[in-house]
């Protein structure tokens, strides 16, 4: 698949291939970038946000800030040439104190790069073996409470009703709620 954006004489090029579905224990899988799309003859000279969407625009990808990243209307300029979209937002968000996390092949979540946030938002996958409940309604429990808050990195949650586990990767702040929530739910 080939898409061509053109914006006052800069042009973006995002060749990609197409991904096959994948299982549902995918989604637990650490996600990356598709590392198959480039970005050919750009240069920008805009704002940060607006350098970040118009990559994001152009590569089909989402793209969701923390609440609190600063300078995001800074201007920036950048000359990228045959880059993967992984370099070329490291190559706008880098030089402006931002990091991103991928959440998905078309997804990712900018956040200012210190080091209290990339330990904030940094993804770890528990498995929780339950004792007594039914994982069908601890895991209902965990979406309507954890999984709906729009703030920060959404946890990814599955029930395994055979195993009876509900599998999370989450960051360590979601981890510890969906953990009470497990805890606080599995009793006789």
């Amino acid at each position: 698949m080939k898409r061509m954006l053109t914006i006052a004489a800069v042009t973006l090029l995002i060749v990609a291939s197409p991904h096959a579905r994948q299982d549902p224990t995918q989604a637990l899988a650490t996600p990356s970038l598709p590392p198959d799309s480039r970005l050919k003859a750009v240069r920008m000279d805009a704002s940060v946000k607006d350098c970040l969407t118009f990559i994001g625009h152009g590569a089909g990808i989402t793209l969701q800030y923390d609440q609190n990243v600063p300078r995001l209307d800074q201007k920036f300029s950048v000359n990228l040439n045959d880059v993967t979209l992984d370099d070329a937002l490291k190559a706008v968000l880098g030089p402006n104190g931002l990091t991103f996390l991928a959440l998905s092949k078309s997804a990712v979540f900018v956040y200012e790069d210190t080091p209290q946030n990339r330990q904030k938002f940094s993804m770890s996958i528990q498995i929780f073996a339950l004792k007594n409940a039914d994982p069908q309604p601890i895991f209902q429990l965990i979406m309507e409470r954890v999984a709906s808050d729009p703030t920060g990195v959404r946890p990814v949650v599955l029930a395994d009703k055979e195993k009876r586990t509900i599998t999370v990767r989450a960051t360590a702040d979601k981890m510890a709620l969906i953990a009470t929530l497990i805890a606080d739910n599995d009793k006789r």
